[in-house]
């Protein structure tokens, strides 16, 4: 592994070239600490269910501890970003839902637990390798109105993990802030996570507009569970993603059009 020398003459590896190796080759942690994780992270890697009913009970109970320890034991294993937004974090924020409308969990329990997830994911995003020099830009946000932050934080890790300089601009973003990122930036991959539209019309005209100006240089890709079949079907774009490994599937296949000649 690649490290830097101290002042004081000793070797350092970086947190990002150890979590790495440790995915990577699939090596079991013996003491997660020194990672600055709680303690037993990574020592062994439960079912996928098993790791859902952690993690929802860690949220709901507003450990978070736990949770680190279930994310962090599924990230260590070597399942991709992509995997554990789907299969992991979706599946729990979902049940999560399911218990607030049946009277299970209060509000203040779900907005919690999104806080909690928020600083998990930029812990993650942390201990990722920063990307190369060379590596394409992917800019997104969420529409105006849209204040669900986990989805496009999602979607700036699963990019990241696979080599693209993706960048999150935020959330509730206005069209006319989306088209100035842009035409200053230039990014040959933009996407739009929409989990909430306020007026569903306005929503679609407006994004027309902004297909038509940049969808010949620019791959557009939209996702989110606001986005219904029948809002669909009036809309073009490059991919429409309604799982991260559906986006992470055409992200990669995008970077290896653009290292074609000609492409």
């Amino acid at each position: 592994m690649p490290t830097e020398k101290t002042r004081g003459g000793h070797r350092r590896i970086s947190a990002a070239e150890l979590v790495g190796c440790i995915r990577g080759r699939r090596i079991q942690v013996a003491d997660a600490t020194v990672l600055g994780l709680p303690c037993g992270t990574g020592d062994g890697v439960g079912t996928a269910d098993r790791a859902v009913d952690t993690l929802t009970r860690g949220l709901v109970e507003g450990d978070e501890v736990l949770c680190r320890r279930a994310v962090f034991d599924r990230f260590l294993s070597g399942d991709r970003m992509s995997e554990i937004g789907d299969r992991l974090i979706a599946r729990t924020f979902h049940r999560i839902g399911q218990l607030w409308e049946q009277g299970e969990a209060e509000v203040y329990q779900e907005r919690r637990a999104t806080e909690i997830m928020r600083r998990i994911l930029s812990e993650i995003r942390g201990v990722l390798p920063s990307p190369d020099a060379e590596a394409p830009l992917a800019l997104g946000a969420t529409p105006l109105g849209d204040h669900f932050c986990l989805p496009t934080s999602l979607v700036e890790i699963v990019l990241r993990e696979i080599g693209w300089n993706a960048e999150s601009l935020g959330i509730s973003l206005p069209f006319v802030a989306l088209e100035t990122a842009v035409q200053r930036h230039r990014p040959p991959l933009f996407w739009i996570s929409a989990s909430y539209l306020g007026d569903p019309e306005s929503f679609v005209e407006q994004y027309e507009t902004f297909f038509d100006s940049h969808h010949r240089d620019v791959a557009i890709v939209v996702g989110g569970r606001a986005l219904s079949e029948s809002l669909r079907h009036r809309m073009r774009y490059a991919a429409f993603c309604d799982r991260l490994e559906h986006l992470a599937s055409f992200a990669d296949a995008l970077a290896r059009a653009m290292r074609q000649p000609n492409s």
